[in-house]
């Protein structure tokens, strides 16, 4: 039924094509005007009728763009500001003006998906790219439109996570209460199959109207049943009465909202009654993510308020659209609408971005906040085991793996007897198949490699308490599901406290188990100076990377940290992931780093103390010991894209941390001769 009243704004929209002006006309002088590649590049942001900071993001970013040397493949943005009306009815007049207009390459906004979606219709047949940054509703990219992309997850991405965190905090029965409108009524039956699918038992699902005012009867409905939370889809001002009278009538049971209970009018409306209120949001500041700090001291220093997700996403939606612009080299709208949607994963502050055909987006996703006395809490690493069962997925989805490219070792004159055979060249992940290099694929060979055919699953293995050892191994066997390496390298010296020191038994024993092949280069590091360290150093980064596809880094004690640095750099020219298990060392040139939650207090004191009053039949150190292992992902994005490895294990993984910066290192020089020579094992 949802689908179908959805599907009866979209036909609204194609009513007003068909009624209106031709845009296929409008189209073809959009496209005329942009084949001039000159004057400033003209987008419309729409400014919501509830007045959020939005807009702040947007003008933030234009104007960061319009102060750079070359602005914007050397022309100004400019912004013209449109204000939304409160139905679509009200917009009609609004969108036809844009859309008549050949110069505005882009509108950003129409917050509602009730909006969203039959304003999709008039951009796509006049060809203005549509980016709206809350529209959730499935319906928004259900008709392969080219010039449409999302800003947020979608409805059924919001439902299972949120069947994922209640599923987390031991809800085992669960009323789900929604109010009559398209969205909410979508996302009542998305969230109804993920709980089922969670074995969540469904005690009640009954609707309301959005403008009644005593919701009492409905309530007595199941106040003498037995539940755990209940989930409530609506607009945020008629669910903060519906808490308030859940509230009023004795249920104090924590309530699971959808993403719209962030705006005020839910917390204004519910006022006290809000508490223990679960809510997703598609932003949290973070302080490991380079491009997000920037902005928040950026925006601070503009508006003197610290950004909120209504200013993230305003940011984020000029920044993609004006790195799609750059690599384009012009606003031409086909060619700017394939560019989005074939962007590699970009970066923004609200996390990563990528687009499938549809214009759907994928690697982005929720974490969760609790409103307790009076403001939001983070709640800190309840949304990771969604993400490890979306991982899973992916490599349940996909059997097969492209074999990253080797480049070739610099020429360096060698003794016949040391000359190894010439290889077939292999072609990197996303390039397209040519007459010289057609597309290779390797399957997994061992099942032990095929994280599908274990018999526990990641999200399960870390959420069981472990010897810290055994989660290392873990770690680097998530590692190797994500690079999928046959060969790990390694560093050592061959003595007892040397392979201690070096983790030889954790990469031997991840070996082991996954079938994969561990290439050791022993150094006698007791017995050598500084000199002869730093040289059988280089001889053995050498050695690695040639016979190795990824190489686990030890810290070095009392080596020169900058030479580490620049060797796992080099590391990248031949495409060796450079892998860290543990807490991020102060170490250049690493890949990716995973170690436990920094974030959970293993007693559940600290930030944890925000799950107290929202468990059910489990103790917060119970829940801290569960979280505390799922692990901590941090990579070198810009690193990786260059080596040629895949970008979907990171968009589903979604790690918010990230090692230097978006652009990633740059490689260093290839090795020296030196380096090329084998060392001993």
């Amino acid at each position: 039924m949802s689908a179908i009243r959805l599907l009866l704004g979209l036909l609204i929209g194609l009513n007003l094509v068909a009624c209106s002006p031709d845009y296929e006309s409008m189209a073809q002088q959009r496209l005329e005007y942009a084949r001039q590649n000159t004057g400033d590049i003209h987008i419309v942001a729409m400014q919501d009728t509830n007045k959020s900071n939005y807009l702040n993001g947007v003008l933030l970013a234009t104007e960061e763009i319009n102060q750079r040397p070359n602005k914007l493949i050397g022309r100004s943005l400019n912004v013209s500001i449109e204000q939304d009306g409160e139905s679509f009815e009200d917009s009609k007049p609004t969108i036809r003006r844009i859309a008549a207009n050949p110069k505005v390459t882009a509108v950003l906004g129409h917050r509602s998906s009730s909006m969203a979606v039959p304003a999709s219709v008039v951009y796509e047949r006049s060809q203005v790219i549509f980016i709206p940054p809350f529209a959730t509703a499935q319906e928004l990219t259900g008709h392969n439109f080219q010039y449409v992309f999302r800003m947020i997850p979608n409805a059924e991405v919001m439902a299972e996570q949120i069947a994922s965190v209640s599923q987390y905090l031991g809800y085992k029965n669960v009323v789900i209460l929604y109010a009559r409108d398209d969205l909410s009524r979508e996302l009542a039956f998305l969230f109804e199959d993920a709980a089922v699918k969670q074995g969540i038992k469904l005690v009640q699902n009954s609707s309301f109207f959005e403008k009644e005012e005593n919701y009492r009867p409905l309530i007595s409905q199941f106040t003498a049943k037995d539940f755990d939370a209940i989930f409530i889809a609506s607009p945020p001002r008629a669910g903060g009465e519906m808490v308030k009278q859940l509230r009023e009538m004795a249920i104090h049971k924590p309530i699971l909202g959808s993403d719209g209970f962030n705006l005020a009018d839910y917390a204004q409306t519910a006022g006290e009654a809000g508490q223990n209120t679960i809510v997703p949001a598609v932003y949290r500041p973070n302080s490991q993510n380079p491009r997000d700090v920037t902005f928040i001291q950026r925006y601070q220093s503009k508006y003197q308020e610290e950004p909120d997700y209504n200013a993230a996403q305003g940011y984020d939606s000029v920044m993609l659209l004006a790195t799609a612009i750059e690599k384009a080299g012009s606003t031409v709208p086909a060619l700017l609408s394939s560019t989005i949607h074939y962007l590699p994963a970009w970066l923004g502050v609200t996390g990563l971005y990528a687009y499938d055909e549809r214009g759907d987006l994928y690697g982005k996703h929720f974490v969760f906040n609790t409103w307790q006395r009076g403001e939001f809490h983070p709640l800190p690493a309840i949304h990771q085991p969604f993400l490890l069962e979306r991982f899973e997925k992916g490599l349940t989805a996909t059997p097969t793996k492209k074999v990253p490219p080797k480049p070739e070792p610099p020429t360096v004159a060698q003794p016949a007897d040391q000359q190894k055979p010439e290889q077939p060249k292999q072609q990197a992940p996303n390039a397209p198949p040519t007459a010289e290099t057609p597309a290779i694929q390797k399957p997994i060979e061992s099942a032990k490699t095929d994280q599908t055919d274990q018999t526990a699953s990641f999200s399960d293995i870390f959420s069981s308490p472990m010897h810290p050892d055994d989660h290392k191994v873990r770690l680097l066997e998530l590692a190797q599901a994500i690079f999928q390496f046959q060969r790990i390298g390694l560093i050592y010296e061959d003595t007892e406290s040397g392979r201690l020191a070096a983790g030889y038994s954790i990469v031997k024993q991840m070996s082991e188990q996954r079938g994969v092949e561990l290439v050791g280069c022993d150094i006698p590091f007791s017995a050598l100076s500084k000199n002869e360290i730093e040289l059988e150093l280089i001889a053995c980064y050498g050695k690695l990377s040639l016979n190795a596809d990824a190489v686990f880094i030890s810290n070095y004690a009392g080596i020169d940290q900058t030479l580490i640095g620049r060797l796992n750099n080099g590391m990248t020219f031949f495409k060796v992931p450079a892998i860290f298990i543990g807490a991020k060392p102060d170490l250049d040139g690493l890949d990716i780093v995973l170690n436990q939650r920094t974030d959970v207090d293993p007693q559940g004191r600290g930030n944890m103390v925000v799950y107290r009053d929202l468990l059910h039949n489990i103790k917060i150190h119970e829940l801290a010991a569960r979280l505390l292992g799922m692990p901590e992902i941090t990579i070198n994005l810009g690193s990786l894209q260059y080596q040629g490895f895949a970008d979907r294990p990171f968009l589903n993984l979604a790690p918010a941390a990230f090692l230097d910066s978006a652009a990633g290192k740059t490689p260093e020089t290839p090795l020296t001769p030196d380096a090329n020579k084998e060392a001993t094992p």
